[in-house]
């Protein structure tokens, strides 16, 4: 929020998101659920999770299929 320069009341207005929600994700005490974190992100206009490097290739469904079967699964 320093980059942006918007504190958390106006950020909470903004995106829907308590600000008390707002308030205990920044302080670590909750964990931010996917729908807070989209609605965030869109209102901040960036990414505040880390994304998949865009350098790698989607698997094919045959490289998946591969990997299931050649990997043990520990019940």
């Amino acid at each position: 929020m320093a980059e942006t320069g918007i504190g958390q009341r106006p950020l909470a207005l903004a995106s829907g998101v308590a600000h008390t929600t707002i308030g205990r994700i920044l302080a670590g005490t909750v964990l931010c659920d996917i729908g807070t974190l989209a609605h965030l992100e869109y209102t901040l206009g960036r990414p505040l999770w880390p994304r998949t490097s865009s350098r790698r290739r989607p698997r094919t469904a045959k490289e998946v299929e591969r990997a299931v079967a050649t990997k043990p699964i520990d019940l």
